[in-house]
C-alpha cells in the first residue's frame, strides 16, 4: 500500500475570469475550514473541537506558505501534538483532539504530492479520456479514516474538475463502495458530483 500522492490540505485553485492569471487560489481559512469540516464529520467531533482543528490547520497552512512548503496530513499530526504540548486553557482540548484524529494521520493514506502534477493527471489523459482503471482500496485502514479519506479524495477530484473546467463531454467514472458511510451534506463532494 503506497500513500496516495494527494494533499487534502492544499488550497484549491479555481478559474477566475477577473484574475490576471485566470485563476484564484482559495484563502487559507477556506482550505482549513474545508478540511476540518470533512475530518470533523468523519470523527463526529463537536463544534469546539472542529473549531480547534480548523485553527491548527489554518496555522499549519500559513506557516507552510511562509516556509515555501506544503502542509500535509503528516504535518497535521505534528501540528496537533505541538498545540497539545503548549500550556494554556485549551491544552486538554488539543490533547483530546490529537487523540481522536490520530488514526487518520497515522494511517499514512496521503503521501507527498508533486506540485506540478495532480494524481488526476496521472489517471486520466489531458483530453479527459481515461488511461486506466484506478482502484483506491483501503482494506488495511480502519473504517473511520477510510471514510474521511474517500471524502477528501472526492473533494480533490471535484476541485480538479472545476479547475480543468471539466464538462459532461469529459466525464470521470467513479464507483463508490460503502456509499452510505459518506457525508451527504449539501456542500459535500458526493452531493456536488451527483
Amino acid at each position: 500500500n503506497k500513500p496516495l500522492p494527494l494533499n487534502p490540505m492544499a488550497r484549491a485553485t479555481y478559474p477566475d475570469k477577473y484574475s490576471e492569471t485566470g485563476y484564484s487560489t482559495e484563502k487559507t481559512y477556506a482550505a482549513a475550514s474545508r478540511a476540518a469540516d470533512t475530518i470533523s464529520y468523519g470523527f463526529s467531533l463537536g463544534k469546539v473541537q472542529e473549531s480547534l482543528l480548523e485553527e491548527v490547520i489554518e496555522k499549519g497552512i500559513d506557516e507552510s506558505l511562509d516556509n515555501g512548503t506544503s502542509f500535509t496530513m503528516k504535518d497535521l499530526g505534528e501540528k496537533l501534538e505541538e498545540f497539545a504540548n503548549k500550556k494554556g486553557p485549551n491544552k486538554a482540548s488539543y490533547l483530546g483532539l490529537a487523540a481522536q484524529v490520530k488514526p487518520l494521520y497515522k494511517s499514512e493514506i496521503f503521501g507527498d504530492q508533486n506540485e506540478n502534477e495532480s494524481i488526476w493527471d496521472i489517471v486520466s489523459n489531458s483530453d479527459g479520456t481515461e488511461k486506466t482503471v484506478s482502484v483506491f482500496q483501503f482494506y488495511m485502514v480502519s473504517p473511520t479514516p477510510t471514510y474521511i479519506a474517500v471524502d477528501l479524495i472526492l473533494r480533490d477530484l471535484w476541485n480538479y474538475a472545476i479547475q480543468r473546467q471539466t464538462t459532461e463531454s469529459t466525464p470521470h467514472v467513479i464507483v463508490l463502495d460503502e456509499f452510505q458511510n459518506l457525508s451527504l451534506k449539501n456542500d459535500s463532494p458526493v452531493r456536488k458530483i451527483l
